[in-house]
């Protein structure tokens, strides 16, 4: 998939390091979101436009409570864009309206900044205080602001472990966010935004600032559940071997009497298929974890976990882009269900 990012320049970076995709502008200095903005020749203003019916002879008739959003000019860009069509209800919020907000009420570096899909959807990330689980194991957390202008993706703002430079990253955040939904690590999506909230833009605001000035409290959470995994010995390769089933078992063999004889053959080819994926996984997590790849492991869950995400980020082969194999899609899924796993027994 590609960066997929407006104009090929509308992204800045900030610390870190820069994108694979060597787009935009990257600063080693710390950077407003504003001043960001400026840096990538700004963004494009929205509008609503009365939806209708325009006759030969002229007349125009509006379609009542009807309305397209579009995007206007950017300064490489002259077309004017539709990103759908709303109601009356629908709420226009400016780009740079949104950069402001960051700054009043967040005051920090960004991390990224950036748009993707024409304009369709704009992210803003920027960095919550990293930890070490073990000397020299740092873990990242990023704030990330994401907003749609069009009718269907509104915006939120979650908090985790990758920064979003593109829509590949942009697509890796929001997966993450839902896989982290469902535990309690003080991760996933803190807030979610509507366009039909008339006080979207403040309600923003706020909730960044929270999140800003609870990161130490969030940071002590994610801290937590991995100094858990790193005080949780393993103490034989059984229990290892054990841990790894768990996350993935054999596929269940499927009911002869629930499909006709003649595609009895075609059902056992898929189980077959699955089988020799979740036996593949098995063996290259547990590969890894014994060191018989030359890994150093350590022997507790931790180890194990990093075990799982080394061959997910890096063993593993993709039809993906391996740029953005680390928490793309499936492998992110795989890597936060064996999270749960390790979690829960």
């Amino acid at each position: 998939m590609p960066a997929n990012i407006m104009d090929n320049d509308k992204v800045v970076l900030s610390g870190d390091e820069p994108a694979w995709h060597g787009l935009g502008e990257y600063f080693e200095i710390p950077i407003s979101a504003e001043k960001a903005h400026d840096e990538m020749g700004g963004s494009f203003t929205l509008y609503q436009k009365p939806v209708g019916v325009q006759f030969d002879d002229g007349e125009f008739i509006e379609v009542p409570k009807s309305f397209a959003i579009v995007r206007g000019e950017t300064n490489k860009d002259n077309r004017k864009l539709v990103f759908g069509y709303t109601t009356d209800h629908y709420t226009v919020i400016q780009p740079i309206d949104i950069i402001k907000k960051f700054d009043e009420r967040v005051g920090v570096s960004i991390s990224s900044l950036g748009f993707i899909q024409d304009g369709r959807k704009m992210f803003l990330s920027w960095k919550l205080p990293s930890f070490e689980v073990v000397k020299g194991d740092e873990i990242k957390l990023y704030g990330c602001l994401l907003v749609g202008y069009d009718k269907i993706f509104s915006s939120r703002i979650n908090i985790g472990t990758i920064r979003i430079v593109c829509e590949n990253t942009f697509m890796a955040n929001m997966n993450e966010a839902e896989q982290e939904n469902k535990s309690n690590r003080g991760r996933g999506t803190i807030y979610s935004g509507k366009h039909s909230n008339s006080k979207l833009l403040f309600e923003l605001g706020e909730w960044m600032n929270h999140i800003q000035g609870n990161a130490e409290k969030e940071q002590a959470l994610l801290q937590s559940f991995f100094k858990n995994l790193v005080n949780k010995p393993i103490k034989h390769e059984k229990q290892a071997q054990d841990l790894i089933y768990t996350a993935w078992p054999d596929p269940a063999p499927f009911n002869p009497d629930s499909i006709p004889l003649a595609l009895h053959d075609k059902e056992q080819g898929k189980i077959d298929l699955k089988a020799a994926r979740v036996e593949k996984i098995r063996n290259g997590v547990y590969d890894l974890y014994t060191g018989s790849e030359g890994i150093a492991i350590d022997e507790n869950y931790y180890g194990l976990f990093n075990a799982c995400t080394q061959y997910f980020n890096h063993k593993m082969i993709s039809k993906k882009d391996d740029a953005f194999s680390i928490s793309w899609g499936g492998r992110s899924a795989e890597m936060n269900m064996f999270a749960e796993v390790l979690k829960n027994n």
